[in-house]
This record gives C-alpha cells, structure tokens and sequence, in this order.
C-alpha cells in the first residue's frame, strides 16, 4: 500500500509511540512516524505539516480546538470505554490483536487518504467563508449583516451552517479555525 504520510504520534506512552512507530513502518510503504511526548511538543514542530494525527483521548480532550478543526485527519487512540464517534473522530482501540489492528490502520489509512486536505474548506460556501472571516473578527450579528447587506436572519442561518459543517461552536474556536485556514492572519 503506497501512501505518503507525515504522521504525528503523540503519547506520553513511550510503549505505545514506538510500537505504533513500527507497525506503521513494518505495514505500510512511506510513512514517515514522528513520535511526541506531548501535544505541546507537537506544537513546537509545525503541527500543521502533519497528514495524520494519532494520539491518545485525554490530550484531544485539553486541546480540542486544535483538533476538532482536524478531525478528518485525527485517530484518537482509545482504551475502548471512550466514545468519539459523535464528533466523527476515528478511532482505534488499543487492545486489539494484531491483525485486527492491521487492518483497522489499512482501513483509516485508506479512508484518509481519500480526503484532499482542503475537504472542509470546500464545505463552506464563499458567503459562509465571508461571515466567518467577519465572526473571527470579533464582529456581532447586526455588524455582520450590514457589513455584508445581509438580514440577521441569514446571518443565523449562516452561523449554524458553519457551526454543522465544521462541528466548532465557538467563537474562539471558530476564530482559530479560520487562522489556520488562512482566512485570517493572526
């Protein structure tokens, strides 16, 4: 299986980050694992060069508007009792045999690759870029729809659209994911 792949692995579990590190190596052509002790050391390595986040549920859970925004491209390591398919993370249980876990790797490798980076860029429409942009400004409704000769009405119905689309509820949060898309510069 011929994908090229930057994954982050990021575990305070030396065992985990290294046996992971290897299947992924053993298993699978051009991956190219990076292995954190922390999301902060992550951070510090240009986290946004990364094709894969791997990491374990408690760090996803601290530094959720970092991950949320990319979902479709984080595998949360889980112990089985967490559930994370309500938000649409993948998920990969750590007890698992080794085939099994093969396979569930082959298959969210596959699934993966066949998103483009920019999937929930192209979700958005341009009007509904144009009140985030506007939002992660710092700008209230009634600006916004006369900013954007708008109702308020549509400015609503703009909100809770973003909002489902990118499953981010707030305006922090929707802040930081319009200056990691480059809607905005910080």
């Amino acid at each position: 299986m011929a994908i090229s792949k930057k994954i982050a692995i990021i575990s305070p579990f030396s065992l985990v980050n290294y046996g992971l590190r290897q299947l992924m190596i053993e298993y699978f052509d051009q991956i190219n694992c990076h292995i954190f002790s922390s999301v902060e050391q992550m951070m510090d390595s240009l986290p946004d060069s990364y094709d894969l986040y791997f990491v374990i549920s408690e760090p996803v859970l601290i530094n959720y508007d970092f991950f949320l925004p990319r979902k479709a491209k984080t595998i949360v390591m889980t112990l089985g009792s967490e559930n994370y398919n309500s938000t649409s993370f993948f998920t990969l249980p750590l007890y698992s045999g080794l085939s099994q876990t093969i396979d569930s790797l082959q298959s969210m490798l596959e699934k993966l690759s066949s998103h483009s980076a920019e999937d929930n860029q192209e979700e958005l429409s341009s009007r509904e870029i144009d009140v985030l942009k506007l939002i992660a400004k710092g700008k209230m409704n009634k600006e916004i729809a006369e900013i954007l000769f708008i109702s308020l009405n549509t400015v609503l119905t703009h909100r809770k659209n973003i909002t489902a689309k990118l499953g981010i509820k707030t305006v922090s949060g929707l802040t930081f994911y319009a200056m990691m898309n480059g809607y905005i510069k910080g």
